[in-house]
């Protein structure tokens, strides 16, 4: 049965946990329980196949344009920079809110015993409904890079990305209805007061700019043109 819940925030995150095999058992024994909505099942399914991983990478898409980034915490920088990946958004425990990287670290950070402490990211690899040979090939060796990096089988030096607390990041939305036409692309900074989108408005006949009351980077856009006032419009981090 479907509960309705955001399939992205359904994760199990239990800092009672001191080492894999407590994260196992638990979904071992949830598992068996009857009435389990569609997303216990999907969740604890998955934590179980993560149990024992020593690294995890959620390969994701967002948006209808997308900049790649990762989400990791402070332990993941310097192996998912091989993911190439300029930008990266830190959180900490504090930021928790159920998320599939999340569930693989928390419950053990807290630990004396370091080793039982996997490296998680979720990785925005690319936007929705679109599939690009060449992309998927850049893609795949991005993966491969990494793989090779959590192996120790590469000494290729890379340039660190840039990393922003993840409470810097933010959906951006609508103030005003009407046909948006985006004036940057993804990957922008944007300065305070520059214009960033159009806004055709068919029962006026007017077309409106619209600046940023700050200044951030776009990460994704998202939806369709025809947009009202208030929708989510896109994901963008503060610079």
């Amino acid at each position: 049965m479907h509960n309705g819940t955001n399939w992205n925030r359904i994760f199990p995150i239990d800092t009672s946990w001191k080492n894999p095999e407590e994260c196992s058992e638990y979904c071992k024994q949830k598992l068996l329980a009857k009435n389990l909505s569609v997303e216990d099942k999907l969740a604890t399914t998955l934590r179980l196949l993560s149990a024992a991983a020593t690294h995890t990478i959620d390969i994701h898409t967002a948006g209808s344009q997308c900049e790649p980034h990762v989400f990791t915490h402070e332990q993941g920088h310097a192996i998912f920079a091989h993911l190439g990946a300029n930008i990266h958004l830190e959180w900490k425990e504090a930021d928790a809110l159920g998320t599939f990287d999340e569930s693989c670290v928390l419950p053990f950070q807290r630990s004396s015993d370091s080793s039982h402490t996997p490296i998680a990211c979720t990785w925005e690899a690319y936007h929705h409904n679109a599939v690009d040979e060449n992309i998927l090939k850049d893609r795949l060796q991005r993966l491969e890079n990494c793989i090779h990096a959590m192996w120790g089988k590469t000494t290729t030096r890379l340039s660190p990305p840039t990393i922003y607390p993840i409470s810097h990041a933010y959906h951006l939305v609508a103030p005003i209805s009407g046909y948006y036409a985006w004036n940057k692309k993804v990957g922008e900074r944007i300065e305070k007061g520059e214009q960033y989108a159009t806004v055709y408005q068919p029962w006026t006949g007017q077309s409106l700019p619209l600046c940023a009351e700050q200044s951030w980077i776009l990460l994704s856009i998202f939806g369709v043109q025809a947009t009202p006032e208030g929708e989510q419009i896109a994901w963008v981090v503060t610079c």
